[in-house]
């Protein structure tokens, strides 16, 4: 179920760090509402979750992802290696905000992180999670505007099982454009 005030979506995310078995695995949720919130988070909103574990928390959007220092750290984010990168958070003092703001800018992210945030085993779950809030709201196309970020070839055999399952009644849109970061 959905929390309605940050000090809830804080405790929801402790939680989750306490549930955790694999003290390495980093953590990645989704759903934040930056405006139902009121809270653009940053990685000292997030490092008062845990400095232990990389976290990540992806907005409801899919266009912004949030990270504390621990996920910063593990996948070197600095001025230097987000070169170019627009939307990629840093303070006057060069420090990461934890803040990816932007398709290119958590394009970027997920590319250095995905790996480890969804595995092969998991993504045909996730694929029809996806596909099951659609059909339980009458949404019959979807499209992935990420589609190919992780693995192109594994996206587009999973995508296309997917299409053909009798568990989905799903039409999947791919836009091309978006393998930009993998070509």
């Amino acid at each position: 179920p959905g929390v309605k005030t940050v000090a809830e979506a804080k405790a929801k995310l402790v939680s989750y760090v306490a549930e955790m078995k694999d003290p390495m695995a980093p953590l990645l949720t989704w759903g934040w509402d930056v405006p139902a919130m009121g809270l653009m988070p940053d990685r000292d909103f997030l490092d008062g979750v845990t400095t232990d574990r990389a976290l990540f928390v992806w907005d409801s959007s899919g266009h912004n992802i949030f990270a504390n220092s621990a996920a910063l750290a593990r996948y070197d984010i600095t001025p230097e290696t987000t070169k170019g990168i627009r939307g990629v958070g840093f303070r006057p003092d060069w420090s990461a905000t934890g803040q990816f703001l932007g398709a290119e800018a958590t394009d970027f992210m997920i590319q250095r992180a995905g790996k480890d945030l969804l595995t092969p085993e998991q993504l045909p779950r996730a694929v029809l999670y996806s596909n099951d809030i659609g059909q339980q709201n009458g949404i019959t196309t979807t499209s992935d505007l990420a589609f190919g970020v992780l693995d192109i070839f594994l996206e587009t055999g999973v995508t296309q099982r997917m299409a053909e399952a009798k568990a989905t009644s799903q039409r999947y849109v791919v836009d091309r454009k978006s393998t930009r970061l993998n070509s």
